[in-house]
């Protein structure tokens, strides 16, 4: 993923680019079944960069990103959509990975419909309390209503 520099508007008037950013370069690795992967360092590093790549939400500048041996580099969203159930990228701060906007049984809810993963209201309520009771979340009705705000990096389940 490298982003275009363009320079003064004289430069951008003619359409020329003074250098680029390599946001994510040289990036190699292999996951297998049943394995997660990690991605650690300093902010601006291109962690998230690589990650929006990997699910199709920025389109790379070169090179592959194949999943099950299928390059999915480049896939339109309609092709690409239905692996997004099976890839994801889960942030360490809840503030980061939650809309701040939505209770958590209206976000973990949210994604379950989107991708028909549950068929009726009542089992997508059963799937979010099951989330939220697997994570330690407990007792669920204490965090159904609230807002990724109102928890706490280290204190978050009710044990």
């Amino acid at each position: 993923m490298h982003y275009a520099i363009s320079g003064s508007f004289v430069q951008r008037l003619l359409n020329r680019d003074i250098g680029a950013v390599r946001a994510v370069d040289g990036v190699s690795f292999t996951l297998y079944e049943g394995e997660v992967l990690g991605v650690v360092g300093e902010s601006g590093s291109g962690k998230t960069t690589l990650g929006r790549a990997m699910l199709g939400l920025a389109a790379p500048t070169g090179g592959s990103i194949r999943y099950r041996g299928r390059e999915v580099a480049g896939l339109s969203e309609r092709a690409f959509r239905p692996l997004r159930r099976k890839l994801q990228m889960v942030f360490q701060d809840p503030h980061a990975s939650l809309n701040p906007g939505m209770d958590l049984a209206t976000a973990l809810a949210h994604p379950l419909r989107i991708h028909g993963a549950t068929r009726s209201g009542a089992e997508t309520d059963a799937a979010v309390r099951a989330a939220l009771e697997r994570v330690g979340l407990v007792p669920v009705e204490r965090f159904l209503r609230k807002y990724p705000s109102d928890l706490s990096g280290g204190r978050s389940s009710g044990r």
